[in-house]
């Protein structure tokens, strides 16, 4: 595959045009690429365009999107990942497709799968939140943001939590668009944007302080989440791990609907 040093006018428009043919799937590229936040991209050739490679540094992982468009040029891709390959590496893609790369690069492992939800626009949702007030984050939320993140993600090392709550990132997921749930002058809820393109825009992190847990808030907030892309013109994404029962349970009772099977998978052995 070639890397693409120079991302030009024409290059772009050719890739982008070659991923919108499946756009929910290929939210993380799009987003990146439409942001000019590429980090590593690959093609296998400049013209009629068949399999792309993206491997974007997160400061916790080289997160690797890949997409193509048929057997042979699947098969390219996982070549320049061998090529490649790395412990950091996150491979983020539909569950068969990371089954059938791990199995190549003679990984062995029962592999995590999750579910790949779009939401059903046409769902009314139940919005009403009592004695609790829904805003976007600023940069002066960063205290509690910065613990909703370290709590969210179990973070223990020093290394980790700086990679998750340095201001650079913070501030990066402000732009995409944080949005808290708030009782009276507390936080106690977060969720967040990660990805946008056309028609898609994805959310993640949904988290609840643990002493309000139970009383449906997350919901509430995922519902919020939900609206607010509506009013953008865009349809929710989001993904569960299978054994998540409770988030299951509240993303479909609201809505979600099943897309594909999904999986993260490291390159460690």
């Amino acid at each position: 595959m070639v890397k693409i040093e120079k991302l030009t006018d024409e290059i772009k428009g050719a890739i982008l045009k070659f991923l919108y043919k499946e756009e929910a799937i290929n939210l993380f590229i799009i987003h990146f690429i439409e942001n000019g936040n590429i980090g590593d991209l690959y093609i296998d050739k400049k013209d009629n365009i068949g399999a792309i490679l993206h491997i974007k540094d997160d400061g916790n992982s080289l997160f690797t999107n890949f997409y193509y468009d048929n057997k042979k040029n699947f098969e390219t891709i996982i070549k320049e990942i061998e090529r490649l390959k790395s412990p950091r590496m996150l491979l983020a893609a539909k569950e068969e497709d990371v089954a059938v790369a791990l199995k190549k690069l003679n990984i062995t492992r029962n592999i995590d799968k999750n579910f790949y939800y779009i939401f059903d626009n046409e769902k009314k949702l139940n919005l009403h939140i009592e004695e609790f007030n829904f805003k976007k984050a600023t940069f002066k939320d960063k205290d509690f943001i910065k613990e909703a993140y370290i709590d969210f993600f179990g973070a223990i090392s020093k290394e980790d939590i700086e990679s998750l709550t340095n201001d650079e990132k913070i501030k990066y997921d402000l732009k995409n668009g944080i949005y808290l749930l708030w009782r009276e002058d507390t936080p106690v809820g977060l969720a967040k944007f990660s990805e946008f393109s056309r028609h898609f825009g994805e959310i993640t992190t949904v988290y609840i302080k643990s002493e309000y847990r139970g009383r449906g808030l997350g919901k509430i907030l995922m519902s919020k989440m939900v609206e607010r892309l509506i009013e953008m013109g865009k349809t929710a994404i989001t993904q569960v791990n299978v054994r998540n029962l409770s988030a299951k349970a509240i993303y479909e009772g609201i809505g979600f609907k099943k897309y594909c099977d999904y999986a993260f998978e490291f390159l460690d052995n």
